[in-house]
């Protein structure tokens, strides 16, 4: 039990980190939220809010996990690991799309 919220703990941390240096990248790239002008008014103060954030979360995920493996007994996390990467690389791939058009 101490392990499983110590790798919490730890992924944590590494999401602020990797956070901390990916959210300016992403700014710099105009990787913002569009809004359009069909939607509520109050979608407006999303207007350049960075997308393809999930990264951090996903990063921090696999760093930690693949850390682990040399201590598990049971290897069923890495079916969980690997669905949620496949929904990350959906969002991904659905941020990606919205920024190019």
């Amino acid at each position: 039990m101490l392990r499983v919220i110590l790798t919490g703990l730890v992924s944590c941390v590494l999401t602020a980190g990797i956070g901390y240096f990916l959210i300016p990248i992403l700014r710099t790239v105009k990787a913002g939220q569009s809004i359009r002008e069909v939607g509520p008014t109050w979608h407006n103060n999303k207007a350049g809010t960075p997308m393809m954030g999930g990264i951090m979360f996903m990063l921090a995920a696999l760093i930690c996990l693949l850390i682990s493996i040399p201590m598990m007994q049971d290897y069923s996390v890495l079916y969980v690991l690997v669905l949620g990467l496949c929904f990350g690389a959906v969002g991904f791939v659905d941020d990606f799309c919205k920024m190019k058009k």
